[in-house]
């Protein structure tokens, strides 16, 4: 095909201007929605095509063919004479017409089109007019003889009806228009013969009114669910492009192809806020770059329609800046370095908006949409902006999926980007997301927690991280108390005197200090712990234990010849659970020594009962308190109970667990007198749990995550309020809190003091609880509310040392 520019020449002044554009737009429409034409280039008022400047259409079919259709065109009201045609009549003269046919042949070799074989030049006179005397011409050859003031005019050129032509093979003119003509000479040897082989007359064809209307039916029926003003945008584009308000510049098929997909697809693009424009950093614009490079589509599956304004801008940041809506002069100094598609008639207005469509013309950025429903009508528009060579890049914004035989290459989720591997390690390891307000990982290690995540990672997720705010679920930091007291959880302390006199199966964690347990535990047997694993593999079933495994012996005379205690450095939780299995009729408890006085509790298997006597609550020392945000990691046993008195901050307690959680878990807070409704109707556990799970959040996004770190026992159950909750429903709680138990899923309860008994007996479990608010923890939170809003720190101190004098005097 030929370059895109042309020369132009002096365009018409009168109403012919009109039609000229009107048909260029008309006989462009046709050609571009015409699968059978590969390409064409069409140009108006071309300097080298003389007398056939109107419109000169360069086409390649899909088989290959290359044709040139040159026209003139001729808007007249009156009939035409037949005599114009065989005298040197300015309008319809053949021998002008021949004239210049002859010219332009010779011409022909220079031009840009020199690649189409002159021979595939077909020459077009195109009137609205009708041919005088017309009824008398048919499909035979009769010679034009036409009377002029009473005079027979002599000619040797021959007439006829032509029903074949190259015009009406490409559908730019009405199948049943019989009144096209061609013409030869009676003189086999006459130089105007082949002029007239490769000429064609047009009459009675659409006039200016006619062709606007054929566009608009054109356009409106084959999309019929478009905005009516796209078809004037159409023809007001055209009007423009003729004039050379441009540039002289050819427009192809891909260029009427994507100016009609614009015009059409706008009221498809949602209006964005300026307000909320948002300028993501160099590397982050460039992994959306490398998404768009490699996915013709890009679906977001909306649900809300509060942030698409906010989400609309992202695409085009870094480009954008408030100063182009202000200067007017950088458009118009670019005019002509843009894409011939992307011009347009108001060119005055650089909106937002239009800045966006320029850019999509430009191939620098993708284009937007919102579709509701994806039907035939917009897959036939979104047709338009594809070609052999390219696809225009866009991001779709439906609830909707796309139709099973969209055979667009389209980014769904995250998974898609698993085939273009660098990609993908660029944005697992530049993106971040926090789970609900805790510190912020990498894409990569919240991944590493489920290898399903990246199905369900839309590239509305990936919108929101690129601004680093991401946060999965509520931010549980904005609702955190701005002036918190740190609070410590006092350890769990048993009188060692228990290992000696209770009947159960203790395992100690001495490390070093087995002559302590050796002096306190005189006459108790001590086993070590590997070796007394030995018994299982050894498949020892009645577990007693040989006497070789006992550091030291008891009398025969003792009463208890069989009681030991289990010693070791460490004792990991496998091994524990082990020991159990091994004891099933005995209450087995894991103990850490701390001093020649007491052990700490770590966790039973079995009744809890007879070492509850044994349980301390006075003497601690500083090491024996852990602080809340260590809660999680020391007291790390897969159920755990916390019971305080009311104003104790429990409540608070929950939401510090929460946000100093391992973010590869998922936490779930169930505040149960909340949920009364919902327990007062019958359900199965397997219900009941779902209920809490899915009852978190709306998103469903959020829903999919909880769901896949449930499955995979990442879940942190917070139980608050169980005290709040009637007793009706206290049995289905603990049936749902025993069954997530024996599913491996980590949990904590919280109540108040009153269920502390209940609890412990249900679980198997003793309770830990709250140290009370120090009086310098009371001071130090009343100084610093009332500091926020008062700045009178002198005042502050009076008011909070009276308060302070009152209550503890």
């Amino acid at each position: 095909m030929a370059d895109q520019t042309f020369a132009s020449r002096q365009e018409a002044i009168d109403f012919g201007k009109d039609y000229e554009y009107l048909v260029a737009a008309y006989f462009a429409l046709i050609l571009s929605l015409n699968d059978k034409i590969a390409e064409f280039r069409i140009s108006t008022n071309n300097k080298n095509f003389g007398d056939f400047d109107d419109a000169v259409i360069e086409i390649e079919l899909v088989n290959g063919e290359e044709h040139v259709v040159v026209v003139q065109l001729k808007h007249v009201a009156r009939p035409i004479a037949q005599v114009t045609l065989v005298t040197k009549n300015k309008r319809f003269g053949l021998k002008k017409y021949g004239q210049e046919f002859n010219t332009i042949k010779a011409s022909h070799p220079k031009f840009d089109c020199c690649g189409t074989p002159f021979k595939n030049f077909h020459f077009v006179l195109y009137t609205n007019s009708t041919l005088e005397k017309f009824e008398e011409i048919d499909e035979n050859w009769k010679k034009l003889e036409p009377v002029a003031n009473d005079r027979r005019i002599e000619s040797d050129i021959l007439i006829k009806k032509c029903y074949h032509s190259l015009g009406r093979r490409l559908g730019l003119y009405d199948d049943n228009n019989d009144f096209i003509y061609k013409f030869k000479s009676e003189e086999q040897d006459s130089p105007d013969q082949q002029f007239f082989q490769q000429f064609v007359f047009y009459t009675q064809q659409k006039n200016a009114k006619e062709v606007e209307s054929s566009i608009a039916k054109l356009i409106l029926n084959n999309f019929p669910k478009c905005d009516p003003s796209a078809v004037t945008s159409y023809m007001n584009f055209f009007s423009y492009w003729c004039r050379g308000d441009f540039g002289h510049i050819k427009l192809t098929k891909q260029d009427v192809r994507l100016k009609l997909a614009e015009l059409l697809l706008t009221t498809y693009i949602p209006e964005p806020c300026t307000d909320n424009l948002k300028y993501p950093c160099e590397d982050k614009i460039e992994i959306l770059s490398k998404i768009f490079a490699n996915f013709d589509i890009v679906l977001v599956k909306d649900e809300s329609e509060t942030d698409i304004s906010s989400r609309w801008t992202n695409p085009i940041s870094g480009v954008y800046q408030k100063r182009y809506f202000q200067q007017n002069k950088y458009f118009q100094q670019n005019t002509r370095q843009m894409p011939i598609a992307a011009q347009s008639e108001v060119f005055n207005e650089t909106t937002l908006k239009k800045l966006y469509l320029t850019l999509w013309h430009s191939n620098l950025k993708p284009l937007l949409l919102k579709i509701d429903e994806f039907d035939a009508n917009v897959w036939k528009m979104l047709e338009l902006t594809r070609n052999k060579e390219e696809i225009k890049k866009c991001i779709i914004f439906s609830r909707k999926s796309l139709p099973s035989d969209c055979d667009w290459k389209t980014f769904t989720s995250l998974d898609d980007l698993l085939s273009c591997e660098d990609i993908y390690q660029k944005v697992t390891e530049q993106l971040s997301v926090s789970l609900q307000g805790r510190p912020r990982i990498s894409l990569k290690q919240f991944l590493a927690s489920d290898a399903t995540l990246p199905q369900i990672i839309s590239f509305k997720e990936i919108m929101l991280m690129l601004d680093d705010s991401f946060v999965l679920d509520s931010d549980d930091k904005k609702i955190f108390p701005k002036h918190y007291v740190t609070r410590f959880v006092p350890k769990i302390l048993i009188n060692i005197d228990a290992l000696k006199e209770v009947d159960d199966l203790f395992v100690v964690v001495c490390a070093d200090n087995t002559e302590i347990i050796k002096m306190k535990l005189e006459g108790v047997n001590t086993v070590d712990l590997n070796k007394y694993l030995l018994l299982d593999r050894s498949r020892n079933m009645n577990r007693r234990v040989p006497k070789p495994l006992f550091s030291s012996s008891r009398r025969s005379q003792d009463k208890n010849v069989d009681k030991f205690v289990i010693v070791i450095d460490t004792c990991t939780t496998d091994q524990f659970e082990q020991i159990c299995s091994m004891n099933e009729d005995k209450n087995c408890h894991y103990v850490r020594l701390v001093d020649d006085r007491k052990v700490e509790w770590i966790r039973s298997g079995g009744s809890i009962d007879n070492i509850r006597p044994y349980q301390l609550n006075y003497n601690y020392s500083p090491d024996n308190f852990v602080r809340d945000q260590e809660m999680l990691s020391y007291f790390d046993n897969k159920l755990n109970i916390l019971c305080a008195g009311p104003g104790m901050g429990k409540s608070v307690l929950v939401d510090t667990l929460k946000l100093s959680c391992p973010s590869s878990y998922w936490v779930v807070t169930v505040n149960l007198n909340e949920h009364v409704k919902f327990l007062k109707e019958n359900h199965t556990v397997d219900e009941t749990i779902e209920y809490f799970l899915t009852s978190q959040s709306n998103d469903g996004f959020i829903k999919q995550i909880v769901k896949s770190f449930y499955l995979k026992k990442k879940i942190l159950f917070l139980w608050d309020s169980f005290d709040e909750m009637s007793h009706t429903y206290a049995e289905t709680i603990i049936t749902i809190i025993k069954t997530l138990a024996t599913n491996g899923h980590w949990q904590w309860i919280f109540s108040r003091e009153s269920l502390k008994d209940c609890l412990e007996s249900a679980f198997n479990t003793l309770a830990l609880t709250l140290t009370k608010f120090s009086q310098d923890d009371q001071y130090n939170y009343v100084y610093s509310t009332l500091k926020e809003e008062n700045e009178n720190e002198e005042e502050v101190k009076q008011i909070v040392h009276k308060e302070f004098l009152f209550k503890y005097t």
